[in-house]
C-alpha cells in the first residue's frame, strides 16, 4: 500500500512568506479590507510618549470575516474564494487578492496580530477574534462568537510588538506610496475613502487632468445594446 504523506509548512517557510516591507504589508490589509467592499479604511499608528508605536491598526466597515461551516479561511494557506469569484460579493467591485496569503503579512509589522471581526447573518450581528504569534506561526486561536449590539459589520486588525521598521510608515514619503498604490482604485469607485494615518487619499491632488468621451451604443454579442464612456486620466506622477 503506498504510504500518503501531508506536506506541512515549517516555520522557516512561516518566515518568508510573512516577511514584506511595511508600506506593502499595509497595502496588503489595506486591499483585503476593499476586497470585502468596505467603503471606509483607516491606518491609524499609534504612539506612546517617546514616539515609539505601541500598535498600528487597520480597521474597515466591510463584511468582516464570515465563518465557513467548520472552515475557517486561517485554515487554509493558499485556495482563496477570489481566485475564481472576479467581483466582490455585495458591491460587485474588481477584486485584487486572490492567493490567499495577503492577510499572514501583517506578521511583517509586528510579532502579534488580533483580528475583531463583525459580520451579519439572518439579521443578527456576531462578532469574534482571531489572534495569532510569530512565537508558535501558522497557529490561530479563535475566539467565541458574541452577539454584538452594533448594526455594522467590519474588521479592525491589531499589530503589537511593532517592528522598528514600521516606523517609516510615519514618513510622508510612504503615504505618498500608498496613495500611488490606491489611487486608480480610488478613482473607479469614488465612495471608497482611504484614511492613512490621519491622512485621507484625495484623488483630486493626484490627477492633472481627467476628460470623458462617450462611446456608444455599444452592440454585446448578445445583441444588447449598452451605452459606454472612456475616461481618461493624467497623473500627476
Amino acid at each position: 500500500m503506498p504510504e500518503v504523506i501531508e506536506s506541512k509548512p515549517e516555520p522557516d517557510f512561516w518566515g518568508r512568506m510573512c516577511k514584506a516591507r511595511p508600506e506593502s504589508a499595509i497595502a496588503e490589509i489595506v486591499w483585503n479590507a476593499l476586497d470585502a467592499d468596505a467603503a471606509s479604511v483607516n491606518v491609524t499608528v499609534s504612539v506612546n510618549e517617546i514616539d515609539g508605536i505601541e500598535y498600528i491598526e487597520i480597521t474597515d466597515d466591510g463584511t468582516g470575516f464570515v465563518p465557513n461551516g467548520t472552515e475557517h479561511d486561517f485554515k487554509h494557506l493558499g485556495g482563496s474564494w477570489k481566485a475564481a469569484a472576479g467581483k466582490t460579493r455585495k458591491f460587485g467591485r474588481m477584486l485584487h487578492g486572490k492567493n490567499g496569503q495577503g492577510r499572514f503579512r501583517a506578521f511583517s509589522l509586528g510579532s502579534k496580530v488580533v483580528w475583531d471581526t463583525t459580520y451579519e447573518i439572518d439579521g443578527a450581528f456576531l462578532s469574534y477574534t482571531i489572534s495569532g504569534d510569530t512565537i508558535a506561526p501558522g497557529k490561530f486561536t479563535l475566539g467565541d462568537a458574541r452577539k454584538n449590539e452594533t448594526t455594522r459589520t467590519g474588521t479592525s486588525v491589531k499589530v503589537f510588538n511593532v517592528d522598528e521598521g514600521a516606523h517609516r510608515l510615519r514618513q510622508p514619503e510612504t503615504f505618498q506610496s500608498l496613495a500611488r498604490v490606491f489611487a486608480p482604485y480610488l478613482v473607479q469607485y469614488r465612495n471608497v475613502k482611504l484614511n492613512i494615518d490621519n491622512n485621507l487619499i484625495d484623488t483630486n491632488e493626484l490627477v492633472r487632468s481627467r476628460r470623458e468621451f462617450p462611446l456608444g451604443p455599444l452592440k454585446l454579442s448578445n445583441g444588447t445594446e449598452i451605452d459606454a464612456k472612456l475616461e481618461v486620466i493624467e497623473w500627476k506622477s
